[in-house]
């Protein structure tokens, strides 16, 4: 008996292991050379239409040489807008960050998505793109515990 519950101890602590290397299901930074970028993706979820949803973006510079930006837009639906576009630096330095903020504010009862495009100095990754995405509707909900009580 003590084997099988050894062994199964150890299978079990594996696949923990396992899960929590799993990048799609852990990890909310992205890498692209020595620049981070949290959240990887930047999800709004449900807003109102009429209503205003604000966010962010954080990049950053693990390097040791300045990280050029040569531009920073949004690129898709006109319901999302960057903020501070006006004020953002024109690179980040080695070693510190920058905020990218954002505004969601839906039109309608619908799904948007666009995309923070970024032109960089980094090799291989001269253009990148944070998508960007969320949900107008009239009614928040959490989907985090079942319906108990289903509407008709």
């Amino acid at each position: 008996m003590r084997k099988s519950a050894l062994f199964c101890g150890l299978l079990l602590s594996g696949c923990v292991g396992m899960d929590a290397m799993n990048p799609e299901e852990s990890a909310e930074q992205e890498f692209f050379g020595d620049l981070s970028i949290s959240p990887g993706t930047l999800d709004f979820g449900y807003v109102e239409p009429g209503r205003l949803s604000t966010d962010s973006i954080v990049l950053g510079n693990a390097g040791t040489l300045p990280i050029e930006l040569g531009s920073i837009e949004f690129v898709g639906s006109n319901v999302f807008s960057i903020d501070n576009a006006g004020v953002l630096p024109s690179a980040i330095e080695p070693n510190s960050e920058i905020i990218i903020s954002l505004s969601f504010a839906p039109a309608a009862e619908a799904p948007y998505s666009g995309a923070v495009a970024l032109q960089t100095n980094l090799a291989g990754f001269e253009y990148l793109e944070i998508e960007v995405m969320g949900t107008g509707t009239l009614e928040e909900f959490d989907t985090s515990e079942p319906i108990t009580n289903p509407l008709l």
